[in-house]
């Protein structure tokens, strides 16, 4: 089944400037809501019902159901008024730096809108409405919008609109009270007062009626409400439906050989049609010609010759020879320029030295009617997992079709195709717009694709993770930050971390820091990030102590603090000018998890000019000996463990 391509009209407003925020963006919000209305944003492919007071940024799109009607204030108090089977996205929505300047762009898609835009005060502010076939500039108005199949109305309340075409032919300046009419495939742009208007409209042709729905109906003639739209068909997401284009349509493969009863496809004859006409040199060779048959009209350049000759005989038509059966059955598919004349076919038969000629009159007149689009590729909304997009559907003969600017193939029956390579920058949403032109009309289709990073050949960017401990030996921190990054748009990022065997495995995305819990104790860790495409990061490895503490020192010798040595006379030792005895000392140390000595740096005593580094007997007793004199002699122990973190006991010893 082919759908037909929705036409609509582009209208281009200027803006009060918007206040802006350090990034120079503006944003609008949902400020009234009646019946099914729902939203997407410009990252997520599916809709999520609107409510009041949420927020519609850049790229958003709306769409509002049967029965239903939604309305958004931009931050300048401009208003739209949505009303039911419509779908609306606002395109753009930006400020330039100081906010002497802003530029807005609400694409209409199908449906019915309502604006009342603040007066602009700067020459270079614009508001762009857009839908495919017409453009409007405003500067300050309240006006109302129809799309429908194949015209747009523009209404303008108060305010002047200069109103024209998209092709740029046709053009006019619409003010108060007046109604401007852009249909498809007219040049001109049609202008009616409403009194004109209110006297005329048959409303069952579900055209809208000029009223205002941001002024009371007691300011209005001959109205008391919104128009509501009747045709109660629940809209879809692009402004047109996706085409149901069969794949002989999409290969340029399905025009029908003809057998040798009649006459080509899509093709008329005149004079002596399509009876079969038969001629020989003799009984050794004999040519019959089923089509073209004489004076034969074609609407395609092509020619589709059929017939029968004797077995084992060679058929040329316009010298180009063609395939011919065992049993003299022959088809050939003959190629005329494109261009409007009355051709001569020649079909020859040869045998042994033998020919019989036969000729045709048939004249090419291309198919004449309005421009239409239908694509058949990509569908809306599709997920692309290869290196291009294939792009493919029908159009009218000898239109240009584009999409994103990139010319498509477009064959002599209309049906273009063609391939849009992608690129790692275009990962993420992609909007892809197809054109189709001709002298005298332009059609386009918008349509919202994912680029996934899923592939290969597209996306190959390794992603990376910065490990701000990496070196280090131990930390008080119970969580480790990990930041991801990735130069992929919109890519998803898998980060695999194991610790001491234990594997979990995070989803996150490019710029985000996740943070891992560490174990008590030592952690034997590795950390590594793969994107969508299979690219991983280096892996990083090494060996983390987690110490929260705290370090608890207790003295086993000297068993008591202060010690009092009585009776115990100190040794002169040789070479000494002072009388010292050496005194026992033991520490133990307790760090509450068991990492005791690995975790230790250094135990040591200072005191008396001493400084004794204590020796680990086992895993957490320290041993050593310091020199005392007669006297008061005072000591200190210290402790550091691999976070840098120091603990302190201090003891004395008395001798009389």
């Amino acid at each position: 089944m082919k759908m037909v391509f929705v036409a609509g009209v582009i209208f281009c407003i200027a803006l009060l400037p918007l206040p802006i925020t350090a990034q120079n963006t503006v944003t609008a919000k949902v400020t009234h809501l009646v019946g099914t209305v729902e939203v997407r944003s410009k990252t997520a492919a599916s809709w999520r019902p609107a409510r009041l007071g949420m927020t519609v940024k850049e790229k958003g799109d709306i769409r509002v159901f049967v029965e239903s009607e939604a309305e958004v204030t931009f931050t300048d108090g401009t208003k739209l008024k949505i009303g039911e089977n419509s779908v609306v996205t606002l395109s753009r929505m930006k400020t330039e730096s100081g906010g002497e300047s802003s530029q807005s762009t609400v694409k209409i898609l199908s449906g019915k809108v309502w604006g009342n835009v603040k007066k602009l005060t700067s020459s270079r502010s614009e508001f762009d409405f857009e839908t495919p076939t017409a453009v409007a500039s405003i500067r300050g108005t309240r006006l109302g919008i129809e799309v429908g199949k194949r015209r747009t109305t523009v209404d303008v309340y108060e305010g002047k609109v200069f109103v024209r075409r998209k092709s740029g032919r046709g053009s006019a300046m619409v003010t108060n009270n007046n109604r401007a009419i852009v249909e498809q495939g007219k040049k001109e742009v049609k202008v009616l007062d409403f009194k004109t208007i209110r006297e005329t409209i048959d409303t069952r042709n579900g055209s809208m009626e000029p009223v205002d729905p941001f002024v009371a109906s007691s300011q209005q003639s001959d109205s008391s409400a919104v128009p509501q739209d009747t045709a109660g068909q629940q809209p879809s997401d692009t402004a047109g439906a996706e085409s149901g284009a069969t794949d002989e349509d999409a290969t340029g493969q399905g025009t029908e050989i003809p057998d040798s009863s009649g006459t080509g496809q899509g093709a008329e004859s005149e004079g002596e049609s399509g009876s079969a006409e038969t001629e020989s040199v003799d009984a050794r060779l004999l040519l019959t010609v089923a089509t073209p048959a004489k004076g034969t009209k074609i609407t395609e350049p092509l020619i589709i010759a059929t017939g029968k000759t004797t077995p084992g005989a060679k058929v040329f038509v316009n010298e180009m020879q063609v395939s011919v059966g065992r049993d003299g059955t022959f088809n050939g598919r003959i190629p005329l320029p494109d261009e409007p004349y009355t051709y001569t076919v020649v079909i020859r038969a040869e045998l042994d030295g033998k020919e019989v000629v036969l000729q045709r009159q048939v004249t090419y007149e291309p198919k004449t009617g309005k421009l239409f689009l239908e694509c058949s590729s990509p569908a809306d909304g599709r997920k692309i997992t290869s290196r291009s997009i294939r792009i493919s559907g029908k159009t009218l003969p000898r239109a240009t079709v584009s999409a994103n600017g990139i010319p498509l193939s477009v064959a002599t029956n209309g049906v273009f195709s063609g391939e849009l390579p992608l690129t790692e920058q275009m990962i993420g949403e992609y909007q892809l717009e197809i054109i189709a032109r001709n002298d005298d009309d332009e059609l386009n289709r918008m349509m919202n694709l994912e680029i996934s990073g899923e592939s290969p050949q597209i996306n190959i960017s390794a992603p990376v993770c910065l490990f701000s401990l990496q070196g280090q030996q131990a930390t008080l921190q119970r969580t480790v930050p990990l930041q991801l990054l990735d130069r992929t748009p919109g890519d998803e990022l898998t980060l695999t971390y194991i610790n001491n065997g234990s594997v979990e495995k995070i989803s996150s995305e490019p710029g985000r820091t996740e943070n891992v819990l560490l174990n008590e104790g030592m952690n034997e860790y590795s950390f590594q990030v793969t994107d969508r495409a299979g690219n991983t990061s280096p892996v990083f490895r090494g060996k983390l102590y987690y110490l929260p503490g705290p370090i608890i020192l207790l003295l086993n010798e000297p068993s008591r603090n202060p010690m009092v040595y009585e009776g115990v006379p100190p040794v002169l030792h040789p070479g000494r000018t002072v009388a010292e005895e050496p005194v026992d000392v033991e520490v133990e140390i307790d760090d509450g998890i068991g990492t005791v000595p690995l975790s230790i740096k250094y135990c040591r005593v200072t005191g008396n000019g001493q400084t004794i580094q204590l020796r680990n007997n086992n895993d957490y007793i320290y041993t050593g000996s310091v020199n005392v004199r007669r006297g008061t002699n005072q000591f200190t122990v210290q402790v550091e463990d691999l976070t840098g973190r120091l603990e302190q006991l201090r003891f004395s010893v008395i001798v009389k």
